[in-house]
């Protein structure tokens, strides 16, 4: 709303002097749920795309630990294979 904001044509006045302002007439002339509008069209945006993420990072890491990672001996195996070496 700030960056919106437009002066009044008659006045010239500015709808909000700064953020305090803005909050105080937003709660006191909205409501408090005010805040909140446009919520649910992030959330629909945003929670879609947090859930592919976390899905395919799995099947990539997978994929990954089974091109790259199996069939390599880990540390620990390299390090009983020297001390039984030895």
């Amino acid at each position: 709303r700030l960056q919106s904001m437009k002066p009044d044509p008659v006045t010239g006045v500015q709808p909000y002097s700064g953020v305090l302002d803005c909050a105080k007439k937003i709660l006191t002339q909205e409501g408090p749920f005010a805040f909140w509008r446009g919520f649910s069209a992030y959330y629909g945006r945003c929670a879609p795309h947090a859930m592919i993420i976390l899905l395919s990072i799995e099947q990539v890491t997978q994929w990954y630990r089974k091109a790259f990672v199996e069939g390599e001996d880990t540390e620990e195996q390299r390090h009983e294979s020297i001390v039984t070496s030895a």
